[in-house]
């Protein structure tokens, strides 16, 4: 019986390609259609100007009548599809809940090595005779240009050319001046490497090889060769070990002679091929054989037992209980049943550190994806997955998107941490949210983890949804830390103060260095001073493109902008007034690093902040110097309260936790509880208790109170409590809708455009709709910002009304008096 799919010569064939339009596209294939695939990635022409993009099959038909003719597929990169089915319907479930497109969601999801990388040539097209009268200036001097070079590539005549081309370039591609040809290139390119095998005649005879040995034993050098490769690849013992042979460079380290070699070589003995090597590392497994204590083996039991009824189970652990301990044995019991496992982090940070625990016990069985590893070996780390050479996955939110074929369990580690949600580019989508999704489509188990779960996840666990599980005790029974507060304003006045230190603190990091303990300061924020001012004519020097204030970088001498990245040397004088007098307000970890080495000066200190760690090794580099004791004092941002294990860290000090306390946000004191809990707990690991010093300026405020008395419980109440009565999550939904425009009015105008069609549908109370408020930050880039705030009930028609705001969002600014409007839905917004 015939494939009627494949009766016609040419295939029809839907390709999603990686850009934000709501619809995938239709090409034609003729070549060998019946090895196409669905998941398959293909380069298409795209546009007027036919760019070339990496698109994936997502649908297969034979051709139907069209009004117009279809763009060939110009070539099929994979001969097995690099996506899964069950990865479109994952795809398919965030872009409808993020109101996204499925476009979007594939840039985000896809390797960059395994898309290809195109470049526009330039050259007057061949029927052109003469320059027309009609050009403008900057036609005219494109035209000019080619005329000297006869081509160039798009991007080297940017930037030899004082405008924007692009436009330019299609004015006279549609005038038949200009002819555009692209070119690409495959990203991945796999690494190769020689290696060396005897030649099959003197492996198949015996004969052969003692007649050989009889040839070369006047050359000691030659033989010397041939004795080492016997000796390294035996084979007597097994003949086929032969054919993998061994790689040049490790038989030249073994040999004393590389001529002798390449004698043998030539001499027919030896032959050379090339095999595909592994970019990938992995640590080496050292078997550890560990014991649970009685309370995180009851917490084990409980969890598995929990996993008979529910799919998903909250582990509810204080800081220092041995999660994961409990984590190794569950993905040891998964693994063994043939199933895949993923352990999600929020950080690199913390990947760095569980990568060299987790290495020990897993070894070449587990893979590490998140965005500091390179994109080749991204590339593997997937084709390995897939293939199932590796099995359990530790990394980031990205992770999510790799193509598991089997997953048993899905392990969120610090599952709270607002670092899990996806800001920008779109698509803004939460981590462990999606990765909830992911074991559901897969029917396999989630455990959530933290010793400060979110409301969110506790206020499910307590309705029953999850299952609640609760380690209270430190692993051997450590004490948790001792918390007290420094009250800042009685420091003050007593004098007992240091810029940002108070004495109290000054002397417990004095007596734990002394102790030869180490200390973490923690400050949430990076740079020397988060602003500078002039105290002549009180200027701020500000982002020219955001409505920020520059901070002050002491390392580069520079003044930057963390929202846009752009900086400006400082200078010693006011740019507006011309005084001299400019002091730097506040303090970044770079200060706090300069004055307490004013006051202590033979401390030893390192930051742990994002400019400390932009190198791939650096953290890795840091976390070695603290746990060889080459440190006393780490000065770190929320990279350091995210799970790191210190085992000498005795003492820990919160700067300032007003700061946390005060943020605008509804979320603002369950962030500075579980920041204040979770840095604190790095301290006291081991033996002894450790000690938390907190300095604050409201020490009775509800929140410190809470956080001294490490009352979770009434903390989590208390708050549950406030949101019920104002209506915010978890109790409803929220979206967050920015309209961004270089024009401050017509951003204003498009969301009240929003606004007002929002109203007219009914579905929405009024009082649920916040807004049209300017931002936080008002400007970012040049794009002045106006958001509107929804809070959508939890019920069956919050999926329809969600769709509906997204068809707003997408149809007003088409209006032309809303046009250059960029509008960005966030759903869930941290």
């Amino acid at each position: 019986m015939q494939n009627t799919l494949f009766d016609h010569v040419t295939q029809h064939v839907g390709v999603l390609l990686p850009i934000p339009i709501p619809q995938s596209f239709s090409y034609s294939y003729d070549q060998e259609p019946e090895k196409l695939t669905i998941g398959m990635r293909v380069v298409v022409p795209f546009g007027e100007q036919n760019r070339l993009l990496t698109g994936i099959i997502i649908s297969l038909h034979p051709p139907t009548h069209t009004e117009y003719k279809l763009k060939p597929i110009i070539e099929v990169l994979d001969e097995i599809p690099t996506i899964l089915p069950i990865q479109l319907t994952f795809w398919d479930w965030l872009a409808s809940y993020y109101l996204c497109y499925n476009g979007e969601i594939m840039q985000a999801a896809i390797p960059s090595g395994f898309k290809i990388t195109s470049a526009a040539t330039l050259s007057l097209h061949p029927s052109f005779k003469q320059l027309p009268l009609e050009l403008s200036e900057n036609e005219t001097e494109l035209i000019e240009l080619l005329k000297r070079v006869d081509h160039i590539k798009l991007q080297e005549a940017s930037k030899l050319l004082p405008f924007n081309i692009t436009r330019t370039v299609h004015h006279l591609q549609r005038k038949k001046i200009l002819l555009v040809e692209e070119t690409y290139q495959k990203k991945y390119k796999p690494k190769w490497i020689k290696n060396v095998r005897l030649a099959p005649a003197y492996i198949e005879e015996k004969d052969q090889l003692e007649t050989l040995f009889n040839k070369i034993q006047k050359k000691p050098k030659q033989e010397e060769v041939l004795l080492t490769y016997l000796q390294t690849i035996p084979v007597y013992q097994n003949i086929s070990l032969n054919q993998q042979g061994i790689p040049i460079s490790v038989l030249k380290n073994k040999i004393q002679s590389s001529s002798s070699l390449n004698t043998l070589i030539k001499n027919g003995i030896f032959e050379v091929f090339e095999t595909e090597a592994s970019r990938l590392q992995f640590a080496k497994k050292k078997d550890q054989n560990f014991k649970l204590s009685k309370e995180q083996n009851t917490a084990y039991e409980e969890i598995t037992a929990y996993f008979e009824s529910k799919s998903t189970v909250l582990l509810h652990g204080v800081t220092g209980s041995g999660k994961t301990e409990i984590y190794i044995k569950l993905i040891q019991e998964v693994l063994d049943s043939g199933h895949q496992v993923l352990m999600l982090l929020p950080e690199i940070a913390i990947t760095t550190q569980m990568l060299m625990r987790l290495g020990k016990v897993f070894g070449d069985d587990m893979g590490v994806y998140h965005s500091k590893i390179s994109n080749t070996e991204r590339v593997e780390i997937w084709r390995a997955v897939q293939q199932e050479r590796i099995n359990f996955v530790l990394g980031a939110r990205s992770s999510i998107f790799l193509p598991f074929t089997n997953i048993g369990l899905v392990i969120i580690d610090e599952e709270h941490e607002q670092s899990y949600k996806q800001h920008e580019p779109a698509p803004y989508y939460h981590g462990r949210d999606a990765a909830l999704l992911l074991a559901h489509l897969h029917h396999a188990k989630t455990l959530l983890g933290s010793a400060t779960p979110s409301i969110n996840s506790m206020h499910l666990a307590l309705q029953g949804v999850y299952g609640y599980v609760k380690l209270t005790k430190r692993y051997q029974n450590t004490p948790t830390p001792d918390i007290k507060l420094i009250d800042l304003r009685k420091a003050h006045q007593q004098k007992r103060v240091h810029g940002p230190f108070s004495q109290e603190l000054i002397e417990a990091v004095r007596q734990c260095v002394a102790d030869q303990k180490q200390v973490l300061l923690f400050q949430n924020r990076r740079g020397f001073a988060p602003y500078l001012v002039c105290q002549h004519c009180g200027v701020v020097p500000e982002c020219i493109n955001c409505a920020v204030s520059l901070t002050y970088h002491l390392a580069n001498d520079e003044l930057r902008c963390h929202y846009c990245g752009y900086k400006e040397k400082q200078t010693s004088t006011c740019q507006s007034c011309g005084s001299t007098e400019i002091t730097q307000m506040g303090y970044g970890t770079e200060r706090l690093e300069e004055e307490l080495q004013l006051i202590l000066p033979k401390l030893r200190i390192i930051r742990m902040d994002a400019d400390s760690t932009k190198g791939k090794h650096s953290m890795k580099t840091i976390i070695e110097l603290v746990n060889q004791q080459q440190v006393d004092v780490i000065i770190g941002t929320q990279m350091v309260a995210k799970g790191l294990d210190f085992e000498h860290l005795a003492l820990v000090g919160i700067l300032n936790i007003d700061h946390l306390i005060h943020f605008p946000d509804y979320r603002a004191h369950e962030k500075a509880f579980q920041m204040a809990i979770q840095v604190g707990g790095r301290s006291g690991r081991r033996d002894k208790q450790g000690q938390v010093l907190i300095q604050s300026f409201q020490p009775n405020h509800p929140i410190v109170r809470h956080i001294v008395k490490g009352s979770y419980t009434s903390y989590v109440q208390q708050e549950l409590d406030e949101r019920l009565q104002y209506q915010y999550p978890p109790y409803t939904r929220m979206i967050q809708i920015i309209c961004a425009h270089k024009n401050s009015e017509k951003a204003w105008k498009t969301a009240f455009a929003l606004k007002k069609n929002i109203d007219q549908l009914h579905l929405i109370a009024q009082e649920q709709i916040l807004g049209p408020q300017a931002c936080l930050i008002t400007k970012v880039k040049n794009y002045y910002r106006v958001q509107l705030l929804i809070k959508l009930p939890k019920n069956r028609s919050a999926n329809e009304v969600k769709q509906q705001l997204f068809t707003i969002c997408k149809t007003v600014p088409q209006q032309q008096t809303y046009r250059g409007t960029k509008i960005s839905i966030n759903v869930d917004p941290i």
